[in-house]
């Protein structure tokens, strides 16, 4: 079965498009972590609720903020899956969900690899010219 065989093709052409199609989904997911993290005050939410879980009203406390400006940023990083919210009568308490920051730490610990590969291959060229 050589590459002319219209089979193998079709398979062959089938897999990049359902690998791509994963790729794409990825990205996007990622690309809406980085949106909801950009706003430093959806950053402050999260860094709060890493301490633990609060209320919509202590969570607002220290942001200059309506507690229905607190809820618009909370329906971003709830969409993203970052937090979710559970309310018990008129009190909604808010929770972080860690595993949905993965792909941003896998993101991170890539490129970071990626830099330390490159300044290594860098500080090696920059010793075999201090030996010439």
């Amino acid at each position: 079965m050589g590459l002319d065989d219209p089979d193998q093709h079709f398979s062959i052409d089938f897999t990049i498009g359902r690998r791509m199609g994963t790729v794409r989904a990825v990205q996007s997911d990622l690309d809406d972590l980085f949106r909801a993290l950009a706003d430093p005050s959806r950053r402050h939410i999260v860094e709060r609720l890493g301490i633990g879980s609060t209320s919509v009203t202590e969570l607002a406390r220290p942001l200059s903020m309506s507690l229905p400006g607190v809820m618009q940023h909370l329906v971003v990083l709830e969409r993203c899956g970052v937090v979710s919210s559970t309310k018990r009568g008129r009190v909604r308490t808010c929770s972080l969900e860690p595993a949905a920051l993965v792909p941003v730490e896998h993101w991170a610990s890539a490129r970071r690899a990626d830099w330390e590969r490159r300044l290594d291959g860098l500080a090696l060229y920059l010793d075999e010219g201090e030996r010439d």
